[in-house]
């Protein structure tokens, strides 16, 4: 009890949607490369006020889950094609800017294939984020991470 009445905690996902917040223009999406990564980010972008439009890879959490009969935690299989089909949909969607929100990668897209594909299809800025001292991974190995890509 002491060491968490006196310890400094993060405020990771506050921290992810205020740097969306300072530099998010209409036409900019918010993208998840892990579906439950919405969840948090929206809890907190709605306690902001801030509503982006958002997308998830390959759809969203919440159309993920009426899709489903069970309603855990989960994320549909994703194969080559819909990361091709992904990506030719949001060049073509007319977004100049993607917010990629990169939580929990090694487990979801253990190849960092969304990230290599944005990278590709433009410039990939990751925005610093305040250390959060509550993140348990090895140094050097960040759970969450915010990446800015302008689209060609």
């Amino acid at each position: 009890f002491y060491r968490q009445a006196v310890k400094p905690h993060g405020h990771p996902w506050q921290n992810v949607v205020s740097a969306v917040q300072k530099d998010y223009r209409p036409g900019d999406t918010v993208v998840f490369d892990a579906l439950y990564s919405q969840v948090p980010f929206d809890y907190f972008a709605n306690r902001m006020n801030f509503h982006p439009a958002e997308n998830g890879f390959p759809i969203s959490i919440y159309d993920w889950w009426n899709d489903q009969g069970f309603k855990g935690w989960g994320s549909p299989i994703i194969m080559k094609s819909d990361l091709d089909k992904y990506a030719s949909n949001l060049s073509s969607s007319g977004t100049k800017t993607v917010w990629l929100v990169h939580f929990e990668a090694r487990t979801y897209d253990s190849h960092y294939a969304l990230m290599e594909s944005l990278r590709q299809m433009g410039q990939a800025t990751e925005i610093p984020l305040p250390i959060d001292p509550d993140d348990t991974k090895p140094t050097g190995a960040v759970s969450l991470r915010l990446i800015r890509v302008t689209l060609n």
